[in-house]
């Protein structure tokens, strides 16, 4: 889960380091479902609510892009009656934390995060994640959707696709 600015830096640091990987960059997990709805922005609060109504609200991350964006996505959800909380960089690390091991303990159904729950957490069990939107970074999409359908378990990914994000699509 390195990324190029760290890997830089470690480069410029160690003489001939060794990398392990165990499953290509960029490569999926085989045991993760993908899906694409291509929606108008305008139209995803109204398809994530059909969502969760469809599938479940239970162990739910919804990603989104900004800040602003999760905060919004997360006052829509509780008001509609879910147990949501966001995650981004502007809450502490105390908030994060207690937002985290709410959803882990089964308290919080669903977070909503940008990008800085992508990586290095582990939580069981989580039943999908919706990319509410996409992101520019197609290698953290990997990332996203992993997630869910850790080791060896089944899970899902349900990508929210605009008209104005087809270039992120493509580069995913």
């Amino acid at each position: 889960t390195i990324d190029k600015g760290v890997l830089d830096q470690v480069d410029a640091m160690l003489n001939d380091p060794a990398i392990v990987q165990i499953a290509a960059k960029g490569e999926t997990a085989d045991t993760v479902e993908q899906y694409i709805a291509h929606v108008p922005h305008t139209l995803k609060p109204d398809l994530l609510a059909a969502l969760l109504k469809e599938r479940g609200h239970k162990r739910v991350i919804v990603f989104a892009r900004t800040r602003h964006r999760a905060d919004a996505a997360c006052r829509k959800l509780k008001r509609a009656g879910y147990h949501a909380e966001a995650i981004h960089s502007d809450r502490s690390q105390n908030q994060r934390k207690r937002a985290l091991d709410n959803f882990a303990s089964g308290e919080t159904d669903i977070l909503v995060a940008t990008d800085v729950l992508a990586r290095g957490i582990d939580v069981p069990d989580i039943a999908y994640v919706v990319n509410y939107e996409l992101l520019e970074n197609p290698d953290d999409y990997v990332h996203r959707i992993g997630r869910t359908g850790r080791a060896g378990e089944a899970g899902c990914s349900i990508s929210f696709v605009s008209p104005e994000a087809k270039a992120q699509l493509l580069d995913i």
